[in-house]
């Protein structure tokens, strides 16, 4: 066998005749190959392997091979057979070494290591070719980069980077990728492939890398350290998407509206939102969804699914996250405090918005702007005139159940919203939040201009329309204006003669 190159012939030594030898490159360390042969037990297969004979031949193909092991393993193609099972992920191979090989992908094993980068690779023809890179010549340089490839393929490859092309297409959403691996790591999010498990907690995972990161939350390693606030964490990347909230870097800049966030999956986020891009199908009502997780959790309302319940009031939810919202209501938590009024509140980042005047979700048949996305959604029913909800007792319709629902309550009476301080009771829940602020003499809301303080929102926009100047109710008998819509009622009785406090 005559391996006339350095680093073919050491891995021939090593992985040939399983010994870790230094030999020299020359015609007695290539002879050395010869000996020790002769010294194992598979010197015949050995010495069939170096003559190249192929004795043994397959009847349906008439492919010929150098051992009757490789010629059994062959003959499980035609006739399908994969009788060796990983444990792990149930996937099945034909050989009785694969599944040794594929349980390194689970454990995350490399043993096969480059003397000269100390780079690991899983396999042992990974490792020859990753080899090749060091001992051939590159005769490919890329001329924006100056990276050196072998071959014109590579080279070729590694340019539509910087080219920003996307040649592999995803047949379901038609997404574009540059790799295939790419393409290949998207499709498992469509068909829901979990193939990495947790031994510890049974959790699937699409990506090794995502399975490594999870085993850091049982062995709870946390590396590094914040100096600023001494906060832990398990990953490098963490620990600097965290100084970014103390040095306030958002290096992420939306090249539509200006606005920059710390991380890259923020802004790809934001992109969605002003595209509106929802890539995500459900099959059972044909609504799309952003993110995949918004359509896994979407598709508990088709099952019916709420593992989640209310040890207080025995309400069942869908989502934990739901769970702990709710709960603070029985508990009145506030966790989130407002570093400019200094006020607590259960969503702090709508609360930030209305401080702002941000509004984010653009309407595009009439152009309004809103701060929540389910404002635009109800919103553009009035569009569509879309109220599928009707009362069978008055025949009012509505555009939401739960708006039908608040309604029935009017002609039934029902009241089951009770304020615990003087247990006056009421409609909907959203009431008796409003009605708490009373006892509690909260005021959230103040003017930027004049400092005065409201207790709800609304009432802070109509205090600015008196800055402004605005005035929006105009009566339509005699044409004047009015700041507020009590003001226009109150107008109103001059011209009908209404007295309502008339005993």
């Amino acid at each position: 066998m005559a391996l006339t190159k350095l680093p073919y012939l050491k891995a021939h030594l090593q992985y040939r005749h399983g010994g870790d030898r230094i030999v020299n490159r020359s015609q007695d360390a290539i002879d050395n190959s010869s000996q020790l042969a002769s010294q194992s037990s598979n010197f015949h297969q050995h010495h069939t392997i170096c003559t190249v004979e192929k004795p043994y031949k397959c009847d349906k193909c008439n492919k010929c091979f150098g051992s009757r092991v490789t010629l059994s393993r062959h003959i499980r193609i035609h006739l399908e057979e994969k009788p060796y099972r990983c444990d792990q992920c149930n996937k099945s191979f034909r050989s009785h070494d694969t599944p040794r090989k594929h349980l390194r992908i689970h454990l995350g094993e490399k043993p096969y290591k480059c003397d000269q980068c100390n780079k690991s690779y899983l396999s042992h023809n990974t490792l020859i070719k990753h080899l090749k890179a060091h001992m051939e010549k590159m005769a490919y340089n890329c001329e924006i980069c100056g990276q050196c490839f072998r071959t014109f393929a590579q080279l070729t490859k590694h340019c539509i980077f910087h080219l920003g092309q996307k040649l592999y297409k995803c047949n379901k959403c038609a997404k574009c990728f540059t790799t295939s691996a790419g393409l290949r790591s998207h499709h498992r999010i469509h068909t829901g492939e979990k193939t990495y498990k947790c031994d510890l907690c049974g959790n699937f995972f699409r990506q090794i890398w995502h399975l490594q990161q999870h085993l850091k939350i049982h062995i709870r390693e946390k590396h590094f350290n914040c100096d600023l606030c001494r906060k832990c964490f398990g990953k490098l990347w963490d620990l600097k998407l965290h100084l970014r909230i103390h040095t306030g870097e958002k290096p992420y800049k939306c090249d539509k509206c200006d606005k920059c966030y710390t991380s890259f999956d923020k802004l790809r986020k934001h992109h969605r939102i002003q595209t509106g891009e929802k890539t995500y199908k459900c099959d059972l009502c044909g609504n799309f969804f952003r993110e995949i997780w918004h359509l896994q959790q979407h598709l508990k309302i088709h099952t019916g699914e709420k593992h989640f319940k209310c040890d207080l009031c025995g309400k069942c939810f869908g989502r934990l996250w739901d769970l702990n919202k709710h709960f603070r209501i029985h508990t009145g938590e506030k966790p989130y405090k407002c570093d400019k009024c200094y006020t607590s509140f259960d969503n702090l980042r709508k609360h930030h918005r209305i401080q702002t005047g941000e509004k984010t979700y653009k309407c595009d048949l009439c152009g309004n702007f809103f701060i929540q996305i389910r404002h635009l959604q109800q919103h553009l029913k009035i569009h569509i005139g879309e109220k599928h909800y009707k009362c069978d007792l008055c025949g009012k319709c509505f555009g939401k159940l739960w708006g039908l629902k608040q309604h029935h309550r009017i002609h039934t009476g029902e009241k089951h919203f009770k304020c615990d301080l003087c247990g006056k009771c009421f409609g909907r829940l959203w009431d008796v939040q409003q009605h708490l602020i009373i006892h509690t003499g909260e005021k959230p809301y103040k003017c930027d201009k004049c400092g005065k303080c409201f207790r709800h929102i609304w009432h802070l926009q109509g205090h600015l329309r008196v800055h402004k100047g605005e005035k929006p109710y105009k009566c339509d008998k005699c044409g004047n204006s009015f700041t507020q819509l009590c003001s226009l009622k109150q107008h109103h009785r001059i011209h009908t003669g209404e007295n309502p406090f008339h005993v």
